[in-house]
């Protein structure tokens, strides 16, 4: 599940800048909100205007079935409340990537000609 932004974050470091007492604390830093891997396929889905093609295998040792940022803490002593949902930060989170490969040339990206192979030297191989 993903359950921050980079705005949260940023937010809930200038109010522990500020906040009395909290030096060497540890917090949680999120929306508060559980989403499942499906929300999320979901809503990136709906960002990206395309149906998720979601292929799903069995669980394996370690998973993490259920997660859920407990962002009490971080409310409690540093004032904390969460500025950018889910929704918005996976908004956001396209746009930039949307935006940064529009800055690609078409040979890295994929979308146009590669550049010419060049041979690879002994010493290079390793």
């Amino acid at each position: 599940m993903v359950d921050e932004g980079v705005g949260n974050v940023v937010a809930a470091n200038l109010l522990a800048m500020t906040a009395a007492g909290v030096s060497g604390e540890v917090f949680n830093i999120g929306c508060g909100q559980q989403s499942s891997l499906n929300e999320l396929a979901r809503q990136l889905g709906q960002i990206a205007g395309a149906e998720p093609q979601v292929t799903y295998l069995p669980a394996r040792g370690g998973d993490i079935l259920h997660s859920l940022a407990d962002i009490s803490k971080a409310r409690a002593l540093l004032g904390y409340e969460p500025a950018v949902w889910l929704g918005v930060g996976l908004q956001r989170t396209w746009e930039y990537f949307a935006a940064q490969r529009a800055e690609i040339p078409p040979s890295v990206d994929g979308s146009g000609p590669a550049p010419p192979a060049r041979e690879v030297s002994a010493r290079e191989r390793g």
